[in-house]
């Protein structure tokens, strides 16, 4: 028997985007404090893994320890 459940995820577009602005902050600022003398794709990869690294603890960190989730999933339901 096959089981089929509908999901909807909301975001919060608001919070997304200002954490994905502090993000860039953040990359920028660690670029800025523990890379140089390099060339630009390696500048360009560690800024990345700065950005991204940085977007998933501060999504983490809103949605578990802080309370104000990013996305949640208000529905759960079985498809017919």
């Amino acid at each position: 028997m096959n089981h089929v459940y509908l999901i909807w995820i909301e975001l919060d577009l608001r919070l997304l985007g200002f954490l994905s602005a502090m993000s860039i902050l953040v990359a920028a600022l660690a670029i800025a404090l523990f890379v140089q003398g390099r060339r630009w794709h390696e500048y360009f990869t560690a800024f990345l893994a700065f950005f991204v690294i940085s977007l998933i603890v501060s999504v983490l960190v809103c949605n578990f320890l802080v309370d104000y989730p990013v996305f949640t999933v208000p529905k759960f339901q079985k498809a017919h």
